[in-house]
């Protein structure tokens, strides 16, 4: 005979712990073809599922004393445990991405003017990244003064790649893609760049 006892607070939070990450997961699944503003809705509601889900579970278990442990504490451990680590799988991923994303900012902020570098075929170097993706550079190799102009990319490990489109007005027939260097530090005035040869130092 079915249990017809109306359920507790504390046995709903712990349900409601439990059946939380599969709610954000069935809602991610029936919107996975959505772009752009609604997506990033969309990820939020998740992620604040996930934090509800971790509250509920946490609040079940301080509710046992009041409504004892069935059908309370396997849930709301069960939920918090999931939850938990779902958060943690999160910000592993978002943190170094939103990381990158300010750090581009402030290399996209404005032209670097080379100081010092460990190579000393190159005496000049000043670099435009735009925050649409393209670059101006121009330099001053063995004596050569080049301006190239491409696409620049910045990756989660800060590294800067930068493909040559241009070289002084010439379009050469294939477009050569390198890796300027690491991001070591940046601020308004400073950048610091790890490369092969050593660091390089630009200020704006």
């Amino acid at each position: 005979m079915s249990d017809t006892r109306p359920q507790t607070f504390g046995e709903q939070a712990a349900k409601f712990s439990l059946y939380a990450p599969g709610m954000a997961f069935l809602l991610g699944a029936m919107t996975s073809r959505t772009e752009g503003a609604v997506r990033i809705a969309i990820g939020g509601l998740n992620l604040l599922l996930l934090v509800a889900g971790l509250i509920f579970g946490i609040v079940a278990l301080s509710l046992i004393k009041k409504y004892g442990k069935e059908r309370i504490l396997g849930r709301a451990i069960a939920g918090v445990v999931i939850n938990a680590v779902l958060l943690l799988a999160v910000a592993t991923l978002l943190l170094p991405l939103m990381t990158a994303g300010n750090v581009r900012a402030k290399v996209a902020a404005g032209t670097w003017h080379m100081k010092s570098n460990p190579d000393p075929t190159v005496t000049k170097a000043d670099l435009t990244f735009n925050s649409d993706g393209t670059y101006v550079a121009d330099m001053t190799q063995r004596s050569l003064d080049l301006h190239m102009t491409g696409h620049w990319t910045f990756s989660r490990l800060h590294d800067i790649g930068m493909t040559i489109e241009n070289v002084n007005g010439i379009t050469p027939k294939t477009s050569e893609s390198l890796v300027l260097g690491n991001v070591e530090s940046v601020d308004d005035k400073q950048m610091t760049l790890r490369t092969d040869k050593g660091k390089e130092f630009y200020q704006r």
